[in-house]
């Protein structure tokens, strides 16, 4: 193949440009990322480049500012940092993957609308069950009263709800 016989990549020769590295030692906050429209791929980069993913050439993401309807904490905690963003996470809108960036290190995690939701079932279920036992909502109150069972058991599941809905889903 021709870009083997000049010794440069097929995005070089197709675009024209070459590239030379000229890094004697890489800066992390030089960090650029790419996402892939066809096949959703991260691709990270250190530096000018290009790069491309099923046969298209990607231009760099830009980072999003923060504004009052998505805003970024980050909290150490130890030696760990916490990252929270206050942002809806369904299917049509969702932040496809967040990268925490410093001069020695690139922390990128994916994150997935369905993490969401699995992660809220959860602790919806664990907290119904221990507001249950915590109120004596049993097998044995659902025997002897029903409709008193019922009552106690929708009260526990709304409030429930809404400590998933305050702790997960808007925060």
């Amino acid at each position: 193949p021709l870009s083997a016989a000049l010794s440069v990549s097929v995005a070089e020769l197709l675009s024209g440009e070459c590239i030379k590295n000229e890094n004697k030692s890489g800066n992390m906050k030089k960090s650029n990322f790419f996402v892939c429209p066809v096949c959703s791929n991260i691709i990270h980069s250190v530096g000018k480049n290009l790069n491309s993913c099923c046969g298209i050439n990607l231009p760099p993401l830009e980072a999003e500012e923060e504004n009052e309807r998505h805003t970024i904490t980050v909290e150490n905690i130890g030696s760990e940092i916490f990252v929270t963003v206050n942002h809806e996470m369904t299917k049509t809108h969702s932040i496809s993957f967040i990268a925490y960036v410093t001069s020695d290190r690139c922390d990128l995690v994916k994150l997935y609308p369905e993490q969401v939701n699995q992660e809220a079932t959860e602790m919806l279920e664990t907290l119904v069950l221990q507001y249950a036992k915590a109120e004596g909502a049993t097998e044995a109150l659902k025997r002897t009263d029903q409709l008193g069972w019922v009552r106690r058991m929708n009260n526990i599941r709304n409030r429930a709800e809404e400590v998933v809905l305050n702790e997960i889903i808007y925060r």
